[in-house]
């Protein structure tokens, strides 16, 4: 379960990074 929730987190982080990447 922790390592599920630690790739979820990554993921969520990348999405993130891409997102701000797209935006600016």
């Amino acid at each position: 379960m922790k390592h599920i929730q630690i790739r979820n987190s990554d993921m969520a982080w990348h999405i993130a990074a891409n997102n701000l990447g797209k935006v600016s």
